[in-house]
């Protein structure tokens, strides 16, 4: 529970996204739509989201620094893990012999619905090659 949907180190992708010895992390939030931007509820998400991630790494949350926030709005629909049912949908909706399709409508939306998606779309057109 929590305002967070998901964290990633991006300078472990990527050594050159952070000074040396510095790390990058990104966090992605989710419901904050539902909350009245105004100064007094943008310092009660921040503090909501500054005690997540003390639960999660400890103290050492307290000497990062906050670089930047993007308000994405649309970015991704809510996705509640009560209510979610996992889905997987086939990258051959018109049969064996009509276009391949992949995307996070194929799978859960996100990114990593996308690549889940786009790796069984193209173990698909391999073995439509004959190359698997």
């Amino acid at each position: 529970s929590g305002y967070i949907n998901n964290l990633a180190v991006l300078s472990n992708v990527a050594k050159e996204y952070a000074p040396p010895g510095k790390s990058l992390i990104s966090v992605s939030l989710i419901d904050v739509e539902a909350v009245n931007f105004d100064c007094g509820q943008r310092a009660h998400v921040s503090d909501q989201v500054l005690r997540q991630l003390r639960d999660w790494f400890g103290p050492q949350v307290d000497a990062w620094q906050h670089l930047r926030s993007y308000h994405i709005p649309f970015a991704l629909p809510s996705q509640s893990v009560a209510d979610f049912e996992a889905v997987i949908r086939s990258v051959e909706p018109w049969g064996q012999e009509g276009p391949i399709c992949c995307g996070d409508h194929r799978e859960t939306s996100s990114i990593q619905g996308a690549l889940n998606s786009g790796i069984r779309a193209a173990e698909v057109a391999l073995q439509r090659l004959g190359a698997k």
